[in-house]
């Protein structure tokens, strides 16, 4: 199994993903292809 196809079955959980690094993180998460799955006190935008 190569990397990329390890890696599109990833799934992650991001807490406070409305934060500055949080948003910049989930963002980065969801482009390379990761199943993302976020948590946040706030309810504002997400990426």
């Amino acid at each position: 199994m190569c990397n990329r196809e390890f890696r599109e079955r990833m799934k992650v959980l991001i807490s406070g993903s409305n934060g500055y690094i949080g948003s910049h993180v989930t963002k980065m998460f969801i482009e390379s292809g990761f199943e993302v799955s976020t948590y946040s006190r706030s309810s504002g935008v997400l990426p």
